[in-house]
C-alpha cells in the first residue's frame, strides 16, 4: 500500500513538474532556451523507478494536462520530449549502458521527427525541408537586396553562392541532418539528465572516457565503398541514389571525424600532456576546415590500422 501511494504521488509529481515546465518554455522565450532540454527529465525519473508500464500512465496524463492547460498543437510537441523520456527512463531502470542510452533516444527522436513529417506533408501538404530551404534563400536574397555594396564585391558574392547551393543541397541532406540532430538532443538529454538524477539517488550509467572511444573496423571499408560508390554510381542511379549514398557518407564522415578526436584525446594521454591541446585542436576542428580534414584522415587511419596499440607499445 506504501508501495502504491509513492507511486501515485511520485507520478503526479512528475506530471505537474512536466507541464510546468512546458509552460515556461512555450511563453517564457528566455527560460525556455534552457528549459526545453529539461521537459524528458520528470518522466525519465518516473519511469527509472516504476517502469514503462507506469510510466505509460503518466505519458497519457501529461498528454491530456497539457491539452487542458494549452492547447492541442503544444500537446503533440509534448509528445516528442515524452517519449524519449519514457524510453530512457526504460533503459535506465533496465541497468543499460550509456551509449545504449544514447542509441535509444536518438532512435525515439527519429521516430516522432519522422511522424511528425508524415503529418506535415500528407496532411497539411507542406513539405518542412522545403519550407526552410525556401526561407533560407529568401533571406539570402533580402541580405543582398539590402546591402548594394555587396553585389559589387566578388568574394562576397562567391561566399552568397556557396551558400545558396549549400541550402539547396539541405534538402538531399535531410536523412543525415535528421540523424545528426536527434543525436545531439539525445546526447545532451543524457547528460543534463545525469546531472539530475544522479542528486536524486538514480542509478546512471557512466560513460567511457572520450579517449578510449572506438568504432567498428568495418566502417572504413564502408565508408571508403560509399565514398567510391558515390562518386561512380550515384550520379548514374539518379537524385535518389545520390541522397542515399551522400547521406550515408555525410553520417560516417561524421563518425570518423569523432574517432580521429578520440585518437588525439588518447595520444596526449598517452603522452601525460594533459587536455589543453587536444582541447585546442577539438576547437580549431569546428572552426578551421583544414583542421577538421586532418582529424578526418586521422579517424580513418586509426580505425585501418590500429594506430593506438602501436603508441601503447611503445
Amino acid at each position: 500500500m506504501a508501495n502504491r501511494t509513492r507511486m501515485i504521488t511520485e507520478g503526479a509529481a512528475s506530471t505537474v513538474l512536466f507541464v510546468i515546465i512546458l509552460l515556461l518554455t512555450s511563453y517564457v522565450p528566455i527560460i525556455g532556451i534552457i528549459s526545453i532540454f529539461l521537459l524528458p527529465i520528470p518522466i525519465m525519473y518516473f519511469t527509472s523507478k516504476q517502469g514503462y508500464k507506469s510510466g505509460l500512465i503518466v505519458f497519457l496524463s501529461c498528454f491530456i494536462i497539457t491539452i487542458l492547460v494549452t492547447d492541442l498543437l503544444r500537446a503533440c510537441v509534448a509528445v516528442f520530449f515524452l517519449l524519449i523520456g519514457l524510453v530512457m527512463g526504460e533503459l535506465l531502470k533496465r541497468k543499460c549502458s550509456a551509449i545504449q542510452l544514447l542509441i535509444a533516444g536518438t532512435c525515439s527522436n527519429i521516430v516522432v521527427l519522422l511522424i511528425a513529417y508524415g503529418i506535415c506533408a500528407f496532411l497539411f501538404h507542406i513539405n518542412p525541408i522545403n519550407w526552410i530551404t525556401n526561407q533560407i534563400l529568401k533571406s539570402i536574397d533580402l541580405t543582398l537586396k539590402m546591402s548594394p555594396y555587396l553585389q559589387g564585391n566578388k568574394d562576397a558574392m562567391k561566399q552568397f553562392e556557396a551558400m545558396r547551393a549549400q541550402a539547396k543541397n539541405m534538402s538531399q541532406l535531410a536523412p543525415a541532418l535528421l540523424v545528426a540532430i536527434s543525436a545531439m538532443y539525445a546526447l545532451i538529454i543524457e547528460i543534463l539528465s545525469g546531472a539530475v538524477l544522479k542528486r536524486l539517488r538514480v542509478p546512471f550509467p557512466k560513460w567511457q572516457p572520450f579517449r578510449e572511444w572506438r568504432f567498428q573496423r568495418q566502417l572504413v571499408w564502408y565508408y571508403l565503398g560509399d565514398l567510391i560508390l558515390m562518386y561512380w554510381v550515384g550520379d548514374k542511379w539518379g537524385s535518389t541514389g545520390s541522397m542515399v549514398f551522400y547521406n550515408i557518407f555525410y553520417i560516417l564522415e561524421i563518425i570518423m571525424v569523432i574517432q580521429g578526436l578520440a585518437f588525439i584525446y588518447y595520444f596526449f594521454y598517452q603522452r601525460k600532456q594533459g587536455l589543453l591541446f587536444p582541447n585546442l585542436i577539438t576547437v580549431f576542428s569546428i572552426l578551421i576546415p583544414p583542421v577538421l580534414y586532418i582529424v578526418l584522415i586521422l579517424g580513418i587511419i586509426d580505425l585501418g590500422f590500429d594506430f593506438r596499440s602501436r603508441i601503447k607499445s611503445r
